[in-house]
């Protein structure tokens, strides 16, 4: 345990080359096995962050400094101070902290999770960094406001970890789902007619297939707002939606917006609808 500071370092190192990178997923891999707690205090460049080494998403924090850093580097072109987020589907609260860091101190962070469970761990992060301007949300975002049943999917990535965070409205997405608990959606145009935030800069959306319906229930605050977005486009969770992955672009393409993907440490490529991949971040940016 003295060891693994110093072990924690190198492993964020190793991971920023690419050449060097499967040497940091070596060192996560072996550390992977068996829960273990731990809380970083150099989150985000001096952020707290609570991980459990044991999971997917928390391994990846721990050893390589984020799950989302591509994001982070367009969290710092888009962001600035003052400016109003909102993170649908925050998860253990990762994007929400770093977008929180970027937009304070007069800035806001709108952070929606519908699962107790894993919103009980985000609001232990936000617990860690008390001035951090968030917002918690216990509802999803969707395209009319009801109950609904999410299904849980606990699928271990090569290391052994597991990955918490696949929950989805949508059973028939691949790996093992079983009902985890009944939860309640709203939109972002009727909590907004009731909310009435002065404005909203960005919204990032990842929820496994409901990209789509979370758009749909926004259509008014795209339009008032014009906010950049940041969607996660994944070919299987689409399907299992009823949607293709080309129906998210052509929904947004006619309100405006131009589509580029998020790439390693960051870069963007410009693409169209043609261009999507199995799996990408899309960078949406209003014209």
């Amino acid at each position: 345990m003295i060891l693994q500071p110093r072990l924690r370092r190198l492993a964020c190192w190793l991971h920023r080359f690419r050449s060097t990178r499967h040497l940091a997923e070596r060192i996560r891999e072996r550390h992977a096995h068996g829960a273990r707690m731990m809380v970083i205090e150099d989150f985000d460049g001096g952020g707290k962050f609570r991980v459990n080494l044991a999971d997917h998403i928390g391994s990846h924090i721990y050893w390589f400094g984020g799950y989302n850093l591509d994001l982070a580097k367009v969290l710092d072109r888009v962001l600035s101070p003052g400016m109003v987020v909102m993170d649908a589907g925050a998860n253990v609260g990762e994007v929400a902290l770093m977008a929180a860091h970027r937009v304070a101190p007069t800035g806001q962070v709108f952070a929606f999770e519908p699962l107790s469970t894993i919103r009980r761990e985000l609001q232990s992060n936000l617990a860690l960094n008390p001035d951090a301007p968030i917002d918690v949300i216990p509802q999803g975002l969707s395209d009319i406001a009801r109950t609904a049943t999410v299904y849980g999917n606990e699928v271990s990535d090569d290391a052994g970890a597991v990955n918490h965070g696949l929950a989805s409205l949508y059973p028939q997405v691949s790996g093992t789902r079983h009902a985890a608990e009944t939860i309640s959606l709203t939109t972002l145009d009727l909590w907004a007619s009731e909310n009435n935030p002065k404005r909203i800069d960005l919204i990032k959306i990842d929820v496994e297939g409901e990209e789509l319906s979370v758009l749909k229930g926004a259509s008014e605050a795209l339009h008032n707002y014009r906010p950049h977005l940041v969607v996660e486009v994944q070919r299987d969770t689409c399907e299992a939606a009823g949607y293709t992955p080309a129906d998210i672009l052509i929904f947004l393409k006619a309100l405006n917006y131009r589509f580029f993907r998020i790439r390693r440490r960051g870069r963007l490529r410009r693409i169209e609808v043609d261009d999507l991949s199995r799996f990408q971040n899309v960078l949406c940016v209003p014209e």
